[in-house]
């Protein structure tokens, strides 16, 4: 997006399987809701966020250059990513996310950072279906799809509805939390069931 873009939302993404929302951009919200101002924060999107000392999440950078990302497709397979840097670049060296999707029915996200200080990450996903949490993953049930969110990095887990969305719905946040580091490389699955 452009600089003038006002949402703190870089390398965040929408899903949908079989014409069902599955992931939604939380960026929408009637203005008398009492939320409405904080919509554009980082973590109300797909995003994965440094967590403070105080356990707040941090937010992106309005961006001051253009932070475009780039992509291939080639039948039911995509390969794509986005260089985050310039919006995380007040906590980190170095910043991206990238997508790989083999297949119809599989994404997966590959975010990298490299923090100025030792710190945990968080990994945000926002759903209008209830999300139960496994052992093997967290599933949710988007109308005929099964979905399940798979992660070997994450030491915490918090899924939960956060507000409502246009149509009234409750919205469902995912936070998949990673040890403090300096340095963060991790994969998280999407897939159908």
């Amino acid at each position: 997006a452009s600089p003038t873009h006002t949402h703190l939302d870089q390398g965040s993404f929408i899903l949908q399987m079989d014409d069902q929302e599955v992931f939604i951009d939380r960026g929408m919200i009637q203005y008398h809701y009492s939320d409405h101002d904080i919509m554009k924060k980082s973590f109300l999107h797909n995003v994965a966020t440094p967590i403070s000392p105080t356990g707040s999440y941090l937010d992106q950078l309005i961006p001051q250059q253009a932070t475009i990302p780039h992509g291939t497709q080639a039948g039911n397979t995509f390969e794509g990513g986005i260089d985050l840097t310039p919006v995380w670049e007040h906590l980190a060296a170095n910043a991206s996310r990238s997508f790989s999707s083999p297949d119809a029915d599989t994404l997966i996200i590959r975010d990298k950072i490299i923090l100025f200080d030792p710190a945990p990450m968080a990994f945000h996903l926002h759903s209008p279906h209830p999300m139960d949490v496994r052992e093997d993953g967290i599933y949710l049930q988007a109308g005929e799809v099964l979905v399940r969110i798979q992660s070997q990095w994450h030491t915490k887990c918090s899924a939960k509805p956060y507000s409502v969305d246009l149509d009234h719905r409750p919205i469902w946040h995912l936070a998949l939390h990673s040890p403090a580091c300096v340095s963060h490389t991790y994969e998280t699955t999407i897939s159908r069931v």
